[in-house]
């Protein structure tokens, strides 16, 4: 399955893909001097509301950078 957008505002974007557990998330969050890029598992359960498990974060200096890290996981993932 493909990627799809979630959350498409300035200072928040987040990109999601099927997995079998629920989905896979990359998202990319402007903070005030840096962005924030992670990776993580979106868990579907049989109750309750999913759990939400962080695979990788990474900082960054500018939206260029954060950009090519997000292309990086949709691309390896």
């Amino acid at each position: 399955m493909e990627w799809f957008a979630t959350w498409d505002v300035p200072q928040y974007k987040e990109w999601a893909k099927k997995a079998d557990y629920g989905y896979l998330l990359a998202i990319m969050n402007e903070e005030k001097a840096i962005y924030r890029c992670a990776r993580a598992k979106l868990i579907f359960q049989d109750h309750g509301l999913p759990e939400f498990h962080v695979l990788d974060e990474v900082l960054v200096k500018s939206r260029e950078e954060a950009g090519k890290r997000i292309e990086i996981w949709k691309a390896t993932d």
